[in-house]
Formats: C-alpha cells, structure tokens, sequence
C-alpha cells in the first residue's frame, strides 16, 4: 500500500490524550475498587442498574444451629476409594444418610456373607460397590452421625430387626436416626420379596398403609434395641409434588409417640422442564414446593398427628430438581446459588440436618462425578459453609428486589467471629447491599470470599474498613467474615 505518511499529532494534543487515558483507566479502576469486591469483575453491560438490598439483624434471639445441619448422601453402589472419602470428611457434611436414597429399598447389607446384595425390579442382581461394615469403619473414624435406611417396600419387619442387630450388636456401631424406607409413594412392589420383583409390577402403598408398616417395624426394630431413635418417613418422593402432609399426618397418628423425627425430601424445582432459564429455576426457591412452604406444611401435619409429641424435622435429600430436564442447570456453576440459598433457608427453619442429594453419583447435582471430578458446587461446602458458625440469627432484606437472602451466624468460642452469607439470585440485576445500621460490627475489617460466574472459584480478598455499602454481582454468593462478635 502506498501513500502519504499520516501526519502525527501535535505534542500538546499527545499530552492531553495521554492525561485523559490515564484519567479514564482511573475512573473504571475505581469503580471496581469502591463499588465491587475483588475477584468480582465489574458487572457487564448487560447488568441491569444496582437495586438497594437493606440488611438488618432480626431481633429474635439466636438458635444454635444442630451439630449435624450439614449432611450428605452416599451410595453403597458407588465407591471411589479412600481419596474421595476424605473429601466427603469435611466437617461441614457431618450427617452421612446410608446406602443412599431409593437404594434403600433394593440393598441388603446381610446378603452374599456380609458383602450385601443389591435388587433390581427386572430381578438381576449385583454386588455393592463397597459394604456396610466399611462404611461403619469410615464413618466411626470421622466421627459422623449416620442415619440408616432399613427396606420397607416389602414389608419384612424381621429383616430390618436383623440389620439392626447385625449393625449394632455385630459391629458395634448406633446410628443417630433409623429410617423406615424410602419415599413410599414412589414404591411398585409392596409386599413383595427381592427374589419376586418384576418390572411390571404396579404394588402401591397408601399413607394409611405405609403408617402400619412402620407399627410393625418399630416394634421388631425396638426389640433389638428399646432405645432406637425412630425416623418415620425418608421423605415422600415425587419431588414434594404429591401431598406429603397427608403421609405425615397419617404416620404421625399411628406412631407419634415412638418417633423421634419426620424425614423431608425437597426439590424445589421438580422434575422441571428442559429449557428452563435460570431465572425460572431460581423461582421456585420462593414457590410452594420451596423449603419454607414444605415444611410449614410439614410442621402443621405433625401437630395434626400428634400435638403433643416432640418430633424434630430434617431434611435428609435436598438440591434443586430431579431427574434430567435440568441437568445442564445442575451440572454447572448455576447451581451454587440456587444451593446457597436453600441453606440460607433451612439456617433460618433451625432444621436438624440438610443432607444434600448426592456425594458422589450420575445424578448431575452431585458433589462428584462417577469418575471423581469435583462439580463447582463442592467448593460452596469447602470454602464457605464451612466458616459458618454455630448460632445463627436470622436477617431481614428489605428490597425491591425479592430473590436476595441472607444469614448471619457467630462463633463465641475462643477467638470470636461474626460471619453474614448473602445470596444474590437475580440473574441481571446487582444487589447494592447496604450494611449501616444492622449491628455489624462495622468497625473491624472483615474478610470477603465471593463466589460468582465471573470468578472459577470462590475468591477472597481484604473489604474496606468501616465500609457499609458494596455491590453484590447477579448469581453470586458472598461471605463477610470479622474476627470481632455481634452485638
């Protein structure tokens, strides 16, 4: 290409180019700095303008959050090796439910010698990945509390008081909670053998039924041990679509006084539909298949059953949805959040335990894969939760914008430490969290570990001191930590 050179600018013009480069590189390095913490990035453009999120420390007093809230399921059909068990060892997943879900109702841990057998209903069998004596030795040497799923679909209340003589007496070991079966609604062969299966089967059980089922459990199972700890009901099944008040009800009224919890299982989001945005699946966070609706209904079928009767309520499955529909939602970065916030929910409830559905499966909301990559989900467990502490105050958020929610906890013992989880489920729009006048102590400089899409991983950084006003980015969960204690 030829042509006449391009003539240059003037020096002077040169000069104030450069002044107002500079000028502008410190505008947006200050945007970052003041407005956003570090690792968060700056909102693109796509950001809707921030919405005003208040924040204030409820005046109810404290609850002590259960030594057991954080929970796992893990499979006996899948085993990864010592490696994968010390990562299930975090102190934050100390409730362990065994063998695992519907498992339960196909698992005997007394087949093949000890080695347990596992049934299918096309009348196949195969042998578990690893047995419920390893699991015992695993379990006993990280001081989890487990909680034993016995099978109840078809209905042998004698096999079940054999396992637990087999699990307490032969290997010594006492669960915190046994469970009678698992989500009876979903079961296709009641009262029938392993051995008798057929995929053809359509054997329902009613509440009324299934209540009868567990008469006769407790008592086989109370004869080995008087002092069982009973759990009535390992969730209903379905999602929490069926009407799972009218199981609890029905249980409770038969057994009230010999159990000592009711068992939910809470996927908000259903089976969901493919397509869904994430802005869809966020919502039924606050829908009536959400943590607070179920178990608001929960609460009320058990006092229907039994006003009387003293019956903790846990919740031994939970994540976002079930089946396939979603597994691009579960599988990601998007799920997080969505995690995120139905502990900050069930922080709030002061349930017993949330034991998260899965630890390591095919399922797509699982901690780890089949082959053991870790989903991102694993580090919201390892890098966040795991800096809550044990009494917990509730916060109110007063905002235009619905889908933020936040806890606050403290820890007492030793060097204190006030820590605020906040979860920002909006998809677009930032939170503009305004801290002043909560009870914060506001005075220290806290620590700040982010999580959001921008980021690969949770990030920490220093927050300025005696700040009280941040800008928390759409899909994110943040945790401000002071080494100072609540008001």
């Amino acid at each position: 290409m030829t042509g006449t050179p391009p003539t240059r600018p003037p020096l002077r013009d040169r000069i104030v180019f450069a002044v107002l480069a500079i000028f502008l590189v410190l505008v947006v390095l200050a945007g970052v700095v003041f407005n956003y913490p570090s690792g968060a990035g700056h909102p693109p453009s796509s950001y809707g303008t921030p919405v005003l999120a208040q924040l204030n420390l409820s005046s109810a007093p404290p609850t002590v959050r259960s030594p057991g809230f954080f929970g796992i399921n893990l499979r006996a059909d899948v085993y990864g090796g010592s490696g994968m068990l010390a990562k299930a060892s975090l102190p934050e997943l100390k409730t362990v439910r065994w063998p695992g879900g519907n498992l339960a109702e196909r698992y005997d841990p007394l087949g093949n010698g000890g080695q347990g057998i596992i049934y299918t209903s096309n009348g196949t069998t195969q042998v578990p990945a690893w047995t419920t004596a390893q699991f015992v030795s695993w379990c006993r040497s990280v001081g989890c509390e487990a909680i034993f799923t016995v099978p109840a679909e078809i209905d042998n209340a004698s096999l079940a008081a054999a396992i637990v003589r087999y699990v307490e007496q032969t290997l010594d070991f006492s669960p915190a909670y046994w469970e009678i079966g698992n989500e009876p609604s979903l079961w296709q062969h009641f009262g029938v053998g392993w051995t008798s299966w057929t995929s053809l089967q359509q054997l329902a059980v009613s509440p009324t039924q299934y209540a009868d089922v567990v008469h006769s459990y407790i008592a086989a199972m109370r004869a080995v041990d008087p002092t069982l700890r009973i759990l009535g009901i390992g969730g209903v099944g379905a999602g929490g679509t069926v009407s799972q008040d009218t199981w609890i009800r029905d249980t409770v009224q038969v057994n009230g006084p010999n159990l000592s919890a009711i068992a939910l299982h809470v996927y908000p989001a259903g089976s969901g539909v493919s397509g869904e945005t994430a802005g869809q699946v966020y919502s039924s966070l606050q829908g009536n298949k959400s943590l607070p609706a179920v178990v608001s209904k929960a609460i009320a079928a058990i006092h229907e059953g039994c006003a009387t009767c003293n019956i903790s309520l846990l919740v031994d499955e939970f994540n976002a949805a079930t089946g396939t529909n979603l597994n691009p939602f579960l599988s990601g970065p998007l799920l997080v959040p969505y995690v995120a916030g139905e502990v900050t929910q069930g922080l709030s409830l002061n349930l017993t335990t949330m034991d998260l559905w899965v630890f390591q499966s095919g399922y797509a909301g699982s901690l780890f894969t089949p082959s053991g990559n870790a989903r991102p989900l694993y580090s919201l467990y390892s890098s966040l939760f795991n800096r809550l502490g044990p009494e917990v105050y509730r916060v109110n958020v007063s905002s235009a914008q619905t889908d933020v929610l936040a806890i606050a906890t403290e820890n007492t013992t030793g060097v204190p430490e006030s820590t605020l989880l906040i979860v920002n489920l909006n998809t677009s729009v930032p939170a503009q969290v305004l801290l002043s006048s909560t009870g914060f102590p506001l005075s220290a400089v806290p620590t700040l570990t982010l999580w959001s899409l921008a980021t690969s991983g949770p990030a920490s950084s220093t927050y300025a001191q005696g700040s009280d006003t941040w800008t928390l980015p759409p899909e994110s969960v943040a945790l401000l930590s002071w080494n100072a204690p609540l008001p």
